[in-house]
């Protein structure tokens, strides 16, 4: 739903249903092993939302604010039969809050895009080893937050020049579980602290 306040500022409100549903069965032969783990099954039914406002304070610039949900659905973990693996991880929730500018400049040679941003994780989803057999496994609550940035400029027709980043404090909130081992502060793995393009 997006409502029209006056001309130049609009609010918006939006809703997702999602229905995840899974099943999964390992059988294993070899020359030492020959067994078959039980069937098992993932059900996830869950609602996210999102909601935002935006403010055209001229006809080529516009800031905003958005409020959102996310969800990653859980699944099933490859086991090792004589290794005690858990044999699910759980969905992961995100709540996502963004402030940015779009603006495009010089009779449209230039574009300019800047936010800044905070995502709450609960129940991350984070890599586990557990007999030296790697799995996936929730490790409690994160945090990553920081700035993106986007900058592009045509000097001349057929020609586009970009330069984008970002900045990124990704870390966890919360100890993680012994099989993960990452403790309150840690930086979140595979998550660089800056990038850039």
């Amino acid at each position: 739903l997006d409502y029209h306040i006056t001309s130049t500022f609009d609010v918006a409100a939006g809703a997702r249903y999602s229905h995840n549903s899974q099943t999964f069965r390992q059988i294993g032969t070899g020359l030492d092993v020959s067994a078959t783990i039980p069937q098992k099954s993932m059900k996830d039914n869950v609602v996210t939302y999102s909601g935002d406002a935006r403010w055209h304070f001229t006809p080529e610039s516009m800031v905003y604010a958005r409020v959102a949900e996310g969800f990653v659905p859980g699944g099933p973990n490859d086991e090792g039969f004589t290794v005690p693996v858990p044999p699910t991880y759980g969905s992961s929730t995100t709540l996502n809050y963004e402030v940015g500018l779009k603006s495009s400049l010089l009779d449209n040679h230039l574009t300019v895009e800047v936010s800044a941003f905070e995502i709450d994780w609960r129940k991350i989803q984070l890599i586990a080893t557990v007999g030296g057999y790697s799995s996936l496994a929730n490790g409690g609550t994160a945090k990553s937050d920081g700035l993106e940035w986007n900058f592009s400029y045509v000097p001349v027709k057929g020609l586009t020049l970009d330069l984008n980043g970002a900045y990124t404090d990704a870390r966890l909130t919360q100890d993680a579980p012994a099989s993960v081992g990452g403790l309150s502060g840690d930086r979140l793995p595979i998550t660089p602290l800056w990038q850039t393009s």
